[in-house]
């Protein structure tokens, strides 16, 4: 019986040592099988993998210009118009592409929803003013450090909700508090965590 390497490296490549494929059909077959058994659990168990702080991690995608990434027309109309983000010029918007962008400066454009800002995880400065948001998800966007959201509805009442990696006991001091006043009514800034 011929002997038979299987290793698996850190990149997650399987590997069987080839010199019995001609000589034991049988154990190749096993071979093939266990290198596919091992592909898959390294499969699940890397889509298992949570971030440090035990968030779900942001996942890999080649192309973000799309309604099911940017679910707002006008907030993807913008990001498709930001030629320069599309680092290696192949006409897309790869999360790692959109991971390097510093600043979005998106206000006074009807946006009424910047769902997709969770891809921008080293967003520093965000303005997005003078629009119609009613609220704000920026809990992956822990590298912020301004932000400009004045004059935007909120919840109509009293409220822009700003979902966040802190709350509103532990706002961190260079992003404050605020509030503006729209259709009469005071908005104010209320940050929370979780849903």
């Amino acid at each position: 019986m011929p002997n038979v390497a299987i290793l698996i490296d850190r990149m997650g490549f399987v590997r069987c040592d080839t010199n019995f494929i001609n000589s034991n059909e049988p154990m190749m077959k096993k071979c093939l099988l266990f290198a596919l058994a091992g592909a898959m659990t390294l499969g699940v168990l890397h889509s298992c993998k949570k971030e440090e702080n035990g968030e779900e991690p942001v996942p890999e995608i080649d192309d973000l210009l799309s309604a099911a990434y940017i679910p707002g027309p006008a907030f993807l109309e913008y990001c498709k118009a930001q030629t320069a983000w599309d680092t290696n010029g192949d006409g897309k918007l790869s999360s790692i592409e959109a991971a390097a962008v510093k600043e979005i400066e998106i206000s006074r454009r009807q946006i009424a929803s910047l769902e997709g800002i969770e891809y921008f995880t080293a967003l520093t400065t965000l303005y997005c003013y003078d629009n119609y948001l009613t609220t704000l998800d920026l809990s992956k966007n822990t590298a912020l450090t301004e932000l400009w959201c004045h004059n935007n509805p909120g919840d109509g009442v009293s409220k822009f909700p700003i979902k966040a990696w802190f709350d509103d006991s532990t706002i961190p001091s260079h992003l404050g508090r605020g509030g503006w006043y729209y259709n009469g009514k005071r908005i104010t800034v209320a940050y929370y965590t979780g849903n």
